[in-house]
């Protein structure tokens, strides 16, 4: 009989491929990672490195957990980060920078630097107590089986217990209202690439970036 898919902590060095092959596959349609990277070419080849990285950045603080398929695959991972950083992560976000303009090129690396900085001033703004959802991602080809929800659980358990609430931004509209019945709520959409050239021109704003929040459950008692 066949395993069934399994939620566990990541083990960076056995997942890191699997997790960034699974994150690659899940926003191959995501609205904003397309703006940047909008070539298939590029996006096939090279973007699982892009997320590769932030799997080994966010892995090492302990707090992602991913979902395995029969075969010990991770086919889905959930990339959270605590209120505080600590100092040392901010020397993996610099070897990230470096990464980027190192592979992806200056215009590219710049748009992405900048959109980073900007949303972590939105959740240090927004959100300074919070637990954050950096990235959550289910590899296509394993949607619609509850792994998502499943990959989520553990952090969302432990916010409860400790009475931290949550923060997330959603880059894709159609994810918003499964993050709702996870108990998110809007706060706030914006449109980070609006004063793109490419959009500027064609009066557009771009891809949407909702942020969500999640309250601390009231006590029954």
């Amino acid at each position: 009989m066949a395993k069934e898919a399994r939620m566990r902590l990541i083990e960076i060095e056995k997942d890191v491929k699997s997790a960034s092959l699974a994150l690659k596959s899940a926003f191959l349609e995501d609205p904003l990672i397309r703006a940047f990277f909008p070539d298939d070419e590029v996006y096939e080849t090279k973007v699982h490195l892009f997320f590769e990285k932030q799997v080994e950045m966010m892995g090492a603080l302990g707090m992602t957990y991913v979902v395995e398929n029969s075969d010990g695959e991770v086919k889905c991972a959930a990339l959270w980060e605590p209120a505080q950083s600590p100092v040392w992560l901010y020397f993996y976000i610099f070897k990230f920078i470096a990464f980027l303009f190192w592979n992806f090129g200056f215009a590219t690396a710049r748009r992405l630097s900048k959109i980073f900085f900007d949303m972590e001033a939105q959740r240090h703004k927004r959100a300074p107590n919070a637990y954050h959802l950096a990235i959550l991602g289910t590899s296509s080809d394993f949607q619609g089986r509850g792994a998502g929800s499943k990959a989520l659980a553990p952090m969302l358990n432990r916010a409860d217990a400790e009475k931290i609430p949550c923060y997330l931004e959603s880059s894709n509209p159609k994810n918003v209202p499964f993050y709702e019945r996870h108990g998110f709520k809007i706060i706030c959409q914006l449109y980070p690439l609006q004063q793109w050239p490419e959009y500027e021109k064609n009066n557009e704003k771009g891809p949407v970036v909702t942020l969500m929040y999640r309250q601390v459950p009231s006590s029954t008692n």
